[in-house]
């Protein structure tokens, strides 16, 4: 009826983790990670209703934040090939999330449990031939459907999600320590009942 509900996320992720390959172009990996997570709730009344609901559950219901921890094993299978000097990976990655909240501001909004990712992605990585700052500009991104399990898909009321990612990024491969790439990149992610945006800093490695 107009009310809205809005939440804001910040998650930081550090893992480690072996790859092995099979032959050129296929390898398979196994990491282990752990990842803290804020969420912020904001409640936007917008008629007679919301303006109860935000007076009355502000701080308990709505109106909150929460900081979680998560223990996430995982495995990658990829599959590498190119045409010409544009790159293109294929791969699935299944994770398994224990995750738990440890500070809060509401009384009776906590986390507990146990869920599942499995992830199919496509990604495309296209050399523009473009020199900035001395270092060739590349674009691309993925498009991937992530399926979701146990609590996770019970939360998000969704089985899966579909994402769909661009960037725009600089090669740094051989220049700067490990680092591919760095740059820029958007994604937009969409689901049957969620749907929403992230956009940032794009970093990645290769060792």
């Amino acid at each position: 009826q107009g009310n809205e509900m809005k939440y804001d996320t910040l998650a930081a992720q550090v893992g480690s983790g072996a790859r092995f390959y099979f032959t050129e172009h296929l390898s398979l990996a196994g990491t282990v990670s752990g990842i803290y997570g804020h969420v912020e709730s904001e409640f936007v009344p917008n008629n007679n209703i919301g303006e109860a609901i935000h007076e009355l559950a502000s701080g308990t219901f709505v109106d909150w934040h929460l900081d979680t921890w998560s223990f996430a094993p995982s495995v990658n299978g990829r599959y590498e090939w190119g045409w010409g000097r544009t790159r293109f990976e294929l791969s699935s990655q299944y994770t398994f999330f224990h995750t738990e909240s440890f500070s809060g501001s509401s009384p009776i909004i906590s986390v507990g449990g146990d869920s599942g990712t499995w992830e199919n992605k496509l990604d495309v990585d296209v050399p523009l031939g473009w020199q900035v700052l001395g270092r060739e500009l590349h674009t691309g991104g993925f498009f991937s459907r992530t399926e979701i399990f146990g609590d996770a898909a019970t939360g998000l009321n969704e089985k899966h999600i579909y994402t769909l990612n661009g960037r725009l990024v600089l090669d740094f491969l051989g220049h700067l320590w490990k680092v591919r790439w760095l740059g820029l990149g958007t994604s937009y992610f969409w689901g049957d009942h969620v749907n929403g945006w992230s956009a940032g800093m794009d970093l990645r490695f290769q060792f």
